[in-house]
């Protein structure tokens, strides 16, 4: 059932591809069982789109709501506008969040996960197994509750330095 549509600024690839799919308000759809939404940009096998304004590129990908991007296969994010998942197996759950790596998740808003199954579990906050500063005498940055700039490093000794910047 190879079919091409195209209506309303939309186009339609693919097989299982019917009018309804290009029907959607300005969307692309390239691939095979195919649903999308509008101003949606959808490449893959068995993508659903519900929400606008995204994009879905990979295979067995969902998407939920508006302005979120997947890139993988067998993503999925839920009823949250702004989320980024890129992977295999990978969820985001929560609004202005982003996902990268393969069966990782998000599980607080503007929570990132970065690496191979992590769960990013707190608000605003980056999760990751291990961080690693590969700058010569570089550190992690922290403020203190007035506001004063902390930089955290190493001495060649191992022993731990905290300077005010």
């Amino acid at each position: 059932n190879n079919a091409i549509a195209y209506s309303d600024w939309s186009i339609s690839i693919g097989t299982s591809v019917n009018d309804a799919d290009a029907s959607r308000f300005k969307a692309v759809t390239i691939g095979n069982n195919l649903s999308t939404a509008q101003y949606t940009v959808n490449i893959g096998n068995s993508q659903n789109a519900y929400g606008g304004d995204g994009v879905c590129i990979g295979g067995s990908n969902v998407f939920g709501e508006n302005y979120n991007v997947l890139l993988g296969y067998g993503n999925s994010v839920g009823i949250y506008p702004n989320q980024v998942v890129i992977g295999t197996g990978s969820t985001g759950q929560y609004q202005d969040s982003v996902v990268i790596g393969n069966t990782s998740a998000s599980g607080a808003s503007g929570a990132v996960a970065l690496g191979s199954g992590i769960t990013a579990s707190r608000e605003n906050t980056v999760s990751v197994n291990e961080l690693e500063t590969k700058v010569v005498g570089g550190g992690i940055i922290m403020y203190s509750p007035d506001g004063t700039a902390y930089k955290l490093t190493v001495a060649n000794g191992g022993t731990l330095v905290i300077t005010g910047i």
